[in-house]
């Protein structure tokens, strides 16, 4: 159910949210009705365009104003539902009203812009609003992407002839990752594109102590002072001599700063062993003895980077100067290789728009703009805006929630909010306030915990300098007493010590619990159990799964472990192992299984080596790529992601030349990249769901429970060699050392990532718990360890220590026990998600036939009968019969004089062209065209045979001569002209007319097209299979016919047992080749 179909009427608030004329930013919380408010609002713009135009007008008006209206959203699935819901709207509105306006609207309405931000840049540029673009935008895959770095990247290295030295070499790999991650990012790469002035290395530690002075603690450890209340025995304690040093020191150097970092930095590594606790330590004492503690310790672990980084600074700078040195190379020769990334799209419309010009143009086309959750756009997206709207507010309407800011990783950046809220004004921010989706207690509950965790820093402690205002939701009167919020404190016996619980399995045995008795409540239809990453979920699914419990779940799957890449892979070692019968067998069995799992039972050993006969030889003549493709196609295989799966094998394909081992390094390159399934089993599936908080962004459910909260709040901190900031990467001062040093801005990347991520996984937290509209809950893990309840999973960031704020139970929420024995723990099995499951897999249990050619003619397909390999010559690939006289260049060596082989041309081209007059002449004679008085004396008495044969066969039947037909054989056109073909309603007889003398051995493709007329003309008439179809051969020279007479049924099958031909074109018919005139190309020529 969605807030559209509950809210009958917009309540006051959310009238101010429609009726206005721009200008304004909604600030929109969980449930309020969004969508419904973002639908009536553009009906009210449209309701002031019919006040404002008269009727005669409407007609000519509505075509010209309704796409300059902009509605962006975030996704495509997104702009997709909101053009459904949009189109649903303005259908009640032609019901209800009948009014000709709106079935104009609705008439229009595909013209109106729903659609991404990204979607709408490429229009943008494919409208030619920047006169330095191409406006062919192709959009690359995201393998063409990195190739194409790769391949800028590799050129660059060649240019600096040898000059970087083998430590940049050795970290070629960091360096092509760190420029795809920049220009996958219009921020980062509007950052970079910024010349880098040398400074000193003052600046540089400046900046980053800019960014340690907002640390809370630290600004509270240089404002205190030495403890003036410590008596004269606790004086002599570690702690107080400890505290005694800092002072001194920070006495004689002052506070912190570039000048005196390095003195800092070296007299914390000379302090030893730091002092513990006392008893009597006041809690002031106590704080800062800790807060110290912790200075020195983060001073520690920075002294080798940044005294190493002090102490050579230009070759620090050599580093900055060469990374910076490559980004713009790349970006120099970006469009030497065509073709845009989505990220593309939007910096270059934002560089495009930077021209005053460009501005001017599109906004006479594009005059309002509606972004919908404005809280995950980008600056650089922001930007665009900016240009967009010009000085003219009102053409600009923002929505989104501030609170539901979680796509920080794709470049969403939440000062935009702030932002665009300080240009339009305070005023201007209009709020709604209900929550028309969870009931009372759940929305008191979410108020009250929120206001207490948003302001904390990491580890919810301290001030977070991320954080956001928590802005209260209301209630509506008739859900206040309603809603259950429970916290289930299960108590884990049969654990020895902290160190053996798997939280995220014991986890998952109460999850388990609590699910099936939330579905046996009469009020609950949907539990949802949402996590912040998916991976523990894979203990309850293993749960689920053994007890035969309907579940949908959202799974990621590898591209190794999706089962047609995995075919693919295969496939690929097919032809790599050709030569190497061991691993050629160790493949065979490898396909074996997959075909087992993929549930192919028409599948076998025989028929394995037989596919890999066909794959081999489809392979030769098809490439990799149509090869796999055919494989597929024939075996009758598809799931639901087979578009994206062909999409990633054509551009792997495309990228690597088909070149097997390229396409199978460049694989195993990609196979740690993943995607998301919905993965459904048994009846009524969607009773129990199973997703990230990510995808639940929109969704709503009966119940939600928080899962995998017990270990979701590990940060790995940054490892890679280059960060995506200007100058923040690891450097070395000489190859041959094993240490890499980070730069100053490396750090600063790396706390500005941590401390975003946490505020972000705040924001996560508050999406899950207001997905539920009934029941919200979560497990709070707890064991006896040696006679003693402890609390499992105490550190880091986990949400479980947010939940843990809260005390007792209250009127907010509620608190059931429950046991677990951690004996009964269920682990899934360390196997391929494939081995499990089929992954949407669908196989037709009948054997798929494919032939590859496009429309031909039937002359064209007779050469099947004559030799596959030479219709794959003439046909797929398009090549004539090679003249006699240019074979030295095909390397072919014969010992006929060149006179020779012109009078044979001569000959035989005069041969041609009088066979193809008396023909002529036959079919006028037939049509009654001419008479045989216009007869001239060549070959009169042989025209003058075949006409009189003909005569006696046309018995009143109709003739057609010379005349093309198209016709469907299995499933592909084919065309031809038949010479002579008399019919009536009960009988067709085809005959094809030939000069020179008979050659039995070489007339079956004479046959083999007299067959496919046949054919046509019977399916014409609808004949049955069991009609006999009279063919005649008539050899005008020797003044003599050859009769076959067939079932279509036999021509059916003799056809279609030469069709199949096509399926491996690599066949050759060697009985062929001695008249064959492609015999010089041939290689399998005997």
């Amino acid at each position: 159910m969605n807030n559209q179909t509950r809210i009958k009427s917009p309540n006051e608030e959310q009238l101010l949210a429609i009726n206005h004329s721009g200008g304004k930013i909604l600030s929109a919380g969980a449930g309020s009705g969004k969508t419904f408010v973002l639908i009536e609002h553009i009906i009210s713009r449209l309701e002031e365009l019919k006040q404002e135009t008269s009727k005669d007008k409407w007609q000519s008006v509505i075509p010209i104003q309704i796409p300059k209206i902009v509605l962006m959203t975030f996704t495509k699935k997104a702009a997709g539902e909101m053009s459904i819901r949009m189109m649903k709207r303005l259908d009640d509105l032609c019901d209800e009203t009948n009014d000709e306006y709106w079935m104009l609207v609705r008439q229009h309405l595909s013209m109106m812009n729903i659609t991404t931000i990204s979607s709408f840049c490429h229009k943008l540029i494919a409208q030619g609003n920047f006169s330095d673009l191409s406006t062919d935008v192709q959009i690359l895959s995201q393998v063409e992407f990195k190739n194409k770095i790769n391949t800028l990247f590799n050129q660059w290295f060649i240019s600096k002839n040898n000059s970087l030295g083998q430590v940049f070499e050795a970290n070629s790999k960091a360096l092509i990752k760190a420029m795809i991650d920049i220009y996958q990012s219009p921020e980062l790469r509007m950052m970079w594109k910024t010349p880098i002035i040398k400074s000193t290395f003052e600046e540089e530690i400046r900046l980053y102590l800019k960014g340690m002075s907002k640390d809370l603690t630290l600004e509270k450890l240089f404002e205190a002072d030495l403890p003036a209340d410590v008596d004269g025995k606790e004086k002599t304690k570690g702690w107080f001599v400890f505290l005694q040093e800092f002072f001194a020191f920070k006495e004689s150097n002052g506070d912190i700063e570039a000048k005196n970092f390095k003195n800092y930095l070296l007299w914390a590594s000379q302090l030893g062993t730091l002092p513990r606790e006392t008893k009597l330590m006041t809690e002031g004492h106590k704080e800062l003895v800790k807060n110290l503690k912790e200075f020195v310790v983060r001073l520690r672990s920075l002294e080798d980077d940044f005294i190493t980084f002090i102490d050579n600074y230009d070759t620090y700078w050599k580093w900055v100067e060469i990374y910076q040195d490559l980004f713009l190379y790349i970006d120099k020769y970006y469009f030497i290789e065509k073709g845009f990334t989505f990220s593309d799209l939007e910096y270059f419309t934002c560089v495009g728009l930077r021209n005053p010009k460009a501005q001017e143009i599109i906004r006479k086309n594009y005059n309002y703009f509606i972004v919908d959750e404005f809280q995950d756009t980008s600056s650089i997206q922001y930007e665009i805006l900016n240009y967009l709207v010009g000085i003219d507010n009102k053409r600009l309407f923002c929505v989104g929630d501030k609170k539901q800011a979680i796509y920080g990783f794709r470049g969403g950046e939440l000062l935009v909010f702030a932002q665009c809220l300080e240009k339009l004004g305070a005023t201007n921010n209009i709020i709604l306030k209900n929550n028309f989706r969870s009931f009372g207690n759940i929305i008191k509950f979410n108020n009250c915990f929120f206001d207490q965790i948003f302001p904390l820093g990491v580890e919810f402690e301290g001030k977070d300098g991320h954080s956001i205002e928590m802005e209260e939701q209301a209630i509506p009167e008739n859900k206040a007493s309603f809603g259950e919020v429970v916290r289930v404190k299960a108590n884990v016996i049969g654990l020895a010590s902290e160190k053996e619980a798997n939280c995220d399995a014991l986890e998952a045995e109460a999850l388990f619990k609590i699910t099936r008795e939330l579905l046996g409540r009469d009020d609950i239809e949907s539990v949802c159990i949402l996590y912040r990453r998916l991976k523990p979920s894979s203990y309850l699914l293993e749960l689920l799964a053994r007890e035969n419990v309907p579940f949908s779940a959202q799974v990621k799957v590898q591209y190794n472990e999706d089962p047609i890449i995995n075919l693919f892979m295969r496939c690929v070692e097919l032809k790599l192992n050709r030569q190497d019968d061991k691993k050629l067998r160790s493949t065979h069995f490898l396909l074996s299984n997959l075909f087992e799992v993929l549930d192919i039972a028409k599948i076998n050993s025989k028929r394995i080596d037989l596919i890999t006969n066909i794959f081999l030889g489809d392979l030769e003549i098809l490439g990799l790529r149509l090869a796999f493709h055919k494989l597929i196609y024939s075996l009758g295989i598809s799931n639901s992601r087979y578009q994206d799966n062909s999409q990633l094998i054509d551009s792997i394909c495309k990228v690597c030349n088909e070149d097997p081992v390229q396409v199978y390094n460049l694989l195993a390159s990609e196979s740690d990249e993943n995607y998301s399934l919905e993965l459904m089993s048994g009846p009524r599936a969607k009773r129990i769901i199973i997703m990230s908080a990510h995808a639940s962004k929109g969704l709503e459910f009966d119940a939600v429970c928080l899962g995998g909260i017990h270990t979701n709040g590990t940060q790995k901190g940054k490892t890679e060699a280059v960060g995506k900031l200007p100058k923040s990467f690891k450097w070395k001062k000489l190859f041959n050392q094993k240490k890499f040093y980070k730069s100053p801005t490396y750090y600063i990347e790396s706390e500005l990532d941590r401390a975003k991520e946490f505020a972000e996984s705040k924001r996560l937290l508050y999406v899950a718990n207001t997905r539920a509209i009934k029941y919200l809950t979560w497990v709070d893990l707890s064991a006896d360890i040696n006679g003693e309840n402890t609390a499992l999973a105490t550190g880091s960031s986990h949400w479980i220590k947010a939940f843990r704020l809260l005390t007792q139970p209250n009127e907010n929420f509620a608190e059931i026990a429950m046991e677990i024995n951690s004996h009964d723990v269920v682990y899934p099995q360390d196997v391929p998600l494939m081995l499990k499951d089929s992954l949407g897999i669908l196989t037709s249990s009948y054997e798929q036939r494919l032939g590859i050619f496009a429309e031909t003619s039937v002359t064209t397909l007779a050469q099947l009968v004559q030799c596959p390999f030479k219709f794959y010559l003439s046909n797929i690939c398009k090549i004539s019969p090679p003249d006699q006289k240019n074979l030295k260049s095909f390397g072919w060596e014969g010992d006929e004089t060149e006179s020779e082989i012109e009078s044979s041309a001569v000959a035989f081209y005069s041969n041609k062209e009088r066979g193809t007059k008396i023909h002529a002449f036959l079919s006028q004679l037939l049509l009654e065209e001419v008479t045989l008085s216009e007869l001239g004396s060549v070959d009169k008495d042989k025209i003058e045979w075949a006409y009189k044969e003909a005569l006696n066969v046309k018995n009143n039947k109709n003739v057609i001569s010379e005349k093309q037909i198209k016709f469907s054989l299995f499933g592909q056109m084919i065309s031809g002209t038949p010479d002579l073909v008399f019919e009536d309603s009960d009988d067709v007889l085809v005959w094809d007319f030939k000069t020179g003398m008979r050659d039995e051995a070489s007339e079956e493709h004479y046959w083999f097209q007299l067959m496919c007329y046949g054919y046509a003309h019977a399916k014409l008439k609808r004949f049955g299979p069991e009609k006999m179809i009279p063919l005649s051969l008539v050899y005008v020279d020797e003044k003599k016919i050859v009769n076959r007479s067939m079932t279509l049924q036999h021509i059916n099958d003799f056809l279609f047992e030469n069709w199949l031909k096509t399926e491996s074109l690599n066949q050759v018919n060697v009985l062929h080749c001695s008249s064959c005139e492609y015999s010089s190309l041939c290689p399998h020529h005997v």
